[in-house]
Formats: structure tokens, C-alpha cells, sequence
């Protein structure tokens, strides 16, 4: 819509290093309209704060989406 202003949507990605984790990186890179917050692993610690990040896309394990979904709730 012409006028307004678009927010910036902040992702968290889980399963950042993979295929699919990769490739929603380089695409929210060229659209202008996301930034990856923050790119979950295995491994990595799920941030404290969840007032930061607008959506949580998950590309990862059963685990992984399991402990995605207890962080959003």
C-alpha cells in the first residue's frame, strides 16, 4: 500500500545451518523486509528475550521444533 511503512520482521531461524536454514537466511538478506535475529543450531542457547523476534520458522529435528515450541509458549 502506497503511504506506509513496512515493519521489519525479526526471525529466528532454527536449523540455520541446513539447506533450508541457509537459503531462508539469503533470502530474507535480499528482501529488505526480514532481518535473522538470531540462527539457532543444536547447540546453540535460545535468547532470553522473546519481545525481539516476530517469528520463529523452523527447518530443523522433531527436538528442534519441540524446543521451538516451548520457547514461543
Amino acid at each position: 500500500m502506497p503511504g506506509k511503512s513496512r515493519k521489519t520482521l525479526n526471525l529466528a531461524v532454527v536449523g540455520a545451518s541446513g539447506r533450508m536454514g541457509q537459503e531462508l537466511q539469503r533470502l530474507a538478506a535480499e528482501s529488505g523486509g526480514a532481518k535473522i535475529f538470531t540462527r539457532l543450531d543444536a547447540n546453540s542457547s535460545w535468547p532470553t528475550e522473546r519481545k525481539t523476534i516476530d517469528v520463529v520458522v523452523d527447518f530443523s529435528s522433531p527436538q528442534g521444533l519441540a524446543a521451538a515450541v516451548t520457547w514461543c509458549v
